[in-house]
Parts: C-alpha cells; sequence; structure tokens
C-alpha cells in the first residue's frame, strides 16, 4: 500500500496493488486509487492477458470506470447488465469470468484498506 499526502501532510488517499488469478487466461494484476474517506478513485491495470475482444474489454472505460466515485464495502457483479445500485458492476458481455476476477480484486483492496487504513 502506498500513502498519498497533501501539502500539509494529512493523508489524502492510498494505492493498493492487488492481483485475481481467478481470470480466463491467468492472472488480472491492478492498483486500486482509495481516498482517505475509503471512496474509490479508479483501477487502473498492470497485467491484464484475457481474449482480445472480450475480456480485454475490462480495460475499457465504460468497464472500469463504473468503480470511480463508489464508497462501499463490497461491490458486486452484474451478469445481466442494467445495474442501478453504486456497488453493482455490470460485466462485459462474454467475460464474465474475466469482470468478476477485476470485481473480486477490487474488493480484496477495499478489505486491505479497511483492514489497515480505516
Amino acid at each position: 500500500m502506498v500513502v498519498g499526502k497533501d501539502a500539509s501532510g494529512n493523508v489524502a488517499g492510498y494505492v493498493i496493488s492487488v492481483t485475481s488469478s481467478d481470470g480466463y487466461a491467468g492472472n488480472i494484476s491492478l492498483s486500486v486509487g482509495i481516498s482517505a474517506d475509503g471512496t474509490i478513485n479508479g483501477i487502473a491495470f498492470t497485467e491484464l492477458n484475457e481474449t482480445a475482444g472480450m475480456g480485454m474489454k475490462c480495460a475499457d472505460a465504460e468497464f472500469k470506470d463504473q468503480f470511480n466515485g463508489v464508497n462501499t464495502d463490497k461491490f458486486t457483479l452484474n451478469k445481466a447488465g442494467g445495474s442501478t445500485a453504486d456497488n453493482e458492476i455490470d460485466s462485459v458481455s462474454g467475460a464474465s469470468t474475466s469482470s468478476g476476477a477485476v470485481v473480486n480484486a477490487v474488493n480484496a483492496a477495499i478489505d486491505f484498506y479497511t483492514a489497515n487504513a480505516k
């Protein structure tokens, strides 16, 4: 975990790097930005080797931006799409395994934040 501080030395947020071994084609690694109050600022992939045109769409803004600005204890994957709750993430069509692995990784980062920073 990396701690980000403002000019006054106050904690502004955290970056937590996580890996999920649940991906369709192997490990999915990403970094999760979390503000000091627990709100997800965004995710960025450091390893994503999923199927082109399917699981690789997890890196598209349409999928990964669903996490941004949400403060929750846990995200859930909605395979059917059309989510209305902030903590529900719509799966990439045809890539529910990859989508689920990303959700699991982000949830692991939230758990780590809760146990070590909150």
